[in-house]
């Protein structure tokens, strides 16, 4: 393979020196070993981290109250996440209104050792060559998968080694020791008993390090991901965390593992959980990207300086869409009306936003040119709204269905006469007329109705005791949301199609 590689050294290297600063010197001393031992491919690892390396770094964060006053809290202290919440709200009351915020940031390029470049360039390539299912994979397979140093925005450990120990007898456990999949699940089964999901790391603001995992042998799915890639990538196993920013038909988010196979293809698994072939995801994405090292230089992050106009989870430089490995995808293009919707000042990216946590969460974007947007590989079956954004969502256009057979459903409202609606649950609502005998199957409370159109429009509140909830004379052909008073955010949106309710 050696044969086969060119080796391309850093053409901004200067700028990398400058970047580090007085540890410019440990890069050089990284470069000099390599160098001097003479192994290309070594040393055009080792290239490959620097030239990606900027970037990449760890957040120490802090809990602060109004005044910028830190407070001691540590979620190592609590049993559970009813316990660190109770926590959380007491000293809310004694300080008042707490948040978290970045205490200190620290810069790979600025902090990384010497040594640690080097452990992590011979003990990757080590694996790759001497395991006898990754002996098989080329190089960029290799590079992408097997050789970098970090996952997320967590603390650098010594993961290689402890993971290199573990398993070093693992191909004489196999049936076929050249089965990359076989391995992968031998890992993946131990790893159930090392690491489970525990709801209360929620409420812990960064990822945890390798030796914090260890510790507490509980994490959230990122943890339980990121722990699963150490234990994978030690052993040669091409491996990735691939991620929906926003759940289609629910409300939160998601991270798991994907493995890579010799041929390109991914079979997703949750580490620590579920084994590569037995998982499947729990609801619908319109968008999945897969975490990278190497900087992708198509991101929006390097399209857009202005850091304002970027919504939270496009900002990334280090991830890339792999959405059709996962569902049914099509490329649309929407157009835009700038008399309906004018088009703020500056805008020059289009993003469609889909439903999430109580409000329009924006998933992908695309360049605006002649007054339309083209996205490609967008998830079948979802409700999307094209978007501006600047620091807020900015509507740009009605709300529309992406179909099966990927033509745009647009509910704006037209052609439509009004409804009558009856719930009988929070989840369940009919055709009716108001003398219907039906019962309310929710919560007592108080609810609100809302229809979409630029915004949410209320459609009225009513009270129940056990009664079904009527609301007549409504806008038909839009999308709707029925909240309940203080609990708002948890629902999911709907509209109807042949006088039946369908969920997004």
């Amino acid at each position: 393979i050696a044969g086969c590689v060119t080796i391309s050294y850093p053409t901004v290297f200067q700028e990398i020196l400058q970047a580090a600063g007085d540890n410019s010197l440990e890069l050089k001393k990284a470069i000099n070993y390599f160098q001097n031992k003479g192994n290309f491919l070594e040393l055009s690892s080792l290239y490959f981290l620097l030239e990606n390396i900027e970037g990449h770094h760890y957040f120490e964060f802090g809990l602060f109250d109004a005044q910028n006053n830190q407070i001691e809290w540590h979620i190592e202290d609590y049993a559970s996440y009813q316990k660190a919440k109770a926590a959380m709200d007491s000293l809310e009351n004694q300080y008042g209104k707490l948040h978290w915020d970045k205490a200190k940031k620290i810069e790979d390029v600025q902090a990384i050792s010497s040594q640690y470049l080097i452990n992590n360039v011979e003990l990757a390539y080590q694996a790759w060559k001497n395991k006898p299912w990754a002996q098989q994979f080329p190089y960029q397979s290799f590079q992408e998968y097997i050789l970098p140093y970090r996952v997320n925005n967590e603390p650098i450990g010594n993961w290689r080694q402890f993971f290199l120990k573990e398993y070093q007898d693992l191909p004489q456990k196999l049936e076929n020791p050249e089965d990359m999949i076989e391995a992968a699940t031998y890992i993946n089964e131990k790893l159930k008993s090392w690491v489970k999901f525990d709801s209360k790391y929620y409420l812990h603001p960064t990822d945890q390090s390798f030796m914090q995992m260890l510790r507490s042998g509980k994490g959230r799915c990122e943890d339980m991901s990121t722990f699963a890639i150490y234990a994978m990538r030690a052993n040669g196993i091409c491996v990735a965390a691939d991620y929906t920013p926003y759940w289609a038909d629910s409300n939160n988010n998601h991270v798991w593992n994907a493995l890579i196979t010799l041929d390109g293809k991914t079979i997703p698994f949750m580490g620590c959980e579920v084994n590569p072939g037995e998982y499947e995801l729990a609801h619908k994405v319109a968008k999945v990207y897969r975490k990278s090292f190497r900087k992708q230089q198509q991101n929006l992050a390097f399209q857009q300086n202005n850091a304002g106009r970027i919504p939270p989870w496009l900002g990334s430089k280090f991830s890339r869409d792999v959405t059709p490995f996962y569902t049914k995808v099509n490329d649309i293009v929407v157009k835009l009306d700038t008399l309906k919707y004018p088009q703020p000042e500056n805008s020059r990216f289009l993003f469609l936003a889909v439903f999430n946590n109580g409000a329009w969460r924006p998933i992908d974007w695309a360049k605006i040119e002649q007054n339309s947007a083209e996205f490609s590989d967008m998830g079948l079956e979802i409700m999307y709204l094209p978007c501006y954004y600047n620091r807020k969502v900015i509507p740009a256009g009605p709300p529309f269905i992406l179909q099966k057979n990927g033509k745009q459903y647009v509910l704006d409202g037209k052609k439509a006469k009004n409804l009558s609606i009856t719930f009988t649950a929070v989840d369940k609502a009919k055709f009716t007329s108001p003398s219907d005998s039906l019962y309310f199957e929710g919560e007592e409370g108080k609810y609100e109705l809302f229809f979409w159109h630029k915004k949410w429009i209320s459609l009225g509140k009513k009270t129940t005791t056990g009664q079904a909830l009527h609301f007549s004379n409504i806008p038909a052909n839009r999308i709707y949301r029925l909240t309940k008073t203080n609990d708002i955010g948890n629902e999911r949106i709907f509209s109807f199609k042949n006088e039946k309710q369908i969920w997004w």
